[in-house]
């Protein structure tokens, strides 16, 4: 997979070396040769200098943009329903929690810091080159607990003495959703399925989700559910000295999880993210389509665009 800020790095790096060339050692020869000493090769090489140098401050320009301060990105996946709907364009503001080293992702200058609630966007820890983008549930120093019946959260939080304070968190039925149901069984040749009788208990009990306002110490959001499914917490990440379903965050480090919570491979399942890991916030979606797969045309959701809460 192709590295984008080190392929942009290396085109700054080309066409800058061009412009110098064109600019302080074409141009100099320029004034002091003779029309008759040209060859055609040096008048080819000459041309190719200037239309190599010619883009360079275009993509010095999109290097700075697209490392320091923002970069568009693709929702491909139900995760963060109800939230981010899948074929949402997002942008991230990339400087939020600080500058960065566009080649390591080392923080250069720290600006904000993460909280409870901000959306991110972050490389996959188990492989850099995949990026995901998820709910900050948890900071350095968190004692989380997640019940998988009730599917609500418990957040300890350390206080200046060292000693762990409840933080708020609350839940609010919004409404009943339909947002996904039949991703799950699609199989016409399943017999079960094909019972009208069966078909209909899936759709009424199985594949409908709750609408809920989760509110952490009063940020709040709106999360999917369905009560009648269960993580396995035998797949979830595991401390030492800690059972299944309960981490503690390290410092630097972050817990997330998508806003689908039946639907989304999160902190419950690979541990944390780190500070080096994070990329920026989402701020805002700038467009927003759907398309059923195989037809043709792509219709834009146009009321999508706006700031992401």
């Amino acid at each position: 997979m192709i590295n984008i800020p080190n392929l942009l790095l290396f085109i700054v790096f080309f066409t800058g070396i061009a412009l110098f060339i064109d600019k302080f050692i074409l141009h100099k020869d320029s004034e002091k040769e003779v029309d008759q000493n040209k060859t055609k090769f040096s008048i080819f090489l000459k041309k190719n200098i200037r239309f190599f140098s010619s883009f360079f401050y275009v993509f010095l320009l999109v290097f700075i943009v697209r490392s320091f301060l923002f970069e568009p990105f693709y929702i491909p996946s139900t995760s963060m329903n109800p939230t981010l709907l899948e074929g949402d364009f997002i942008l991230v503001k990339k400087y939020y929690y600080g500058i960065k080293n566009p080649i390591n992702n080392d923080t250069i200058i720290p600006i904000n810091v993460p909280r409870r609630g901000d959306i991110v966007v972050f490389q996959y820890p188990q492989n850099h080159r995949i990026h995901f983008v998820k709910r900050i549930i948890g900071v350095p120093g968190d004692y989380i607990k997640y019940n998988i019946k009730k599917k609500q959260l418990i957040i300890y939080s350390k206080d200046n003495n060292n000693i762990y304070l409840n933080i708020p968190v609350h839940y609010d039925n919004v409404k009943n959703s339909q947002s996904g149901k039949l991703n799950l069984y699609s199989n016409k040749n399943n017999t079960f399925l094909n019972d009208s009788n069966n078909y209909q208990k899936l759709l009424d009990d199985v594949f409908t989700m709750e609408e809920n306002k989760e509110t952490i110490n009063n940020h709040s959001h709106n999360i999917l559910v369905n009560r009648l499914l269960e993580d396995d917490v035998k797949l979830y990440y595991k401390q030492n000295k800690l059972v299944a379903g309960e981490w503690i965050v390290p410092k630097s480090h972050y817990f997330v999880m998508g806003d689908y919570r039946d639907n989304s491979l999160d902190s419950r399942y690979w541990g944390f993210i780190s500070e080096k890991e994070l990329v920026g916030q989402a701020n805002i979606i700038w467009m927003s389509i759907e398309k059923t797969k195989n037809i043709w045309p792509i219709h834009f959701r146009f009321n999508r665009i706006g700031l992401i809460h």
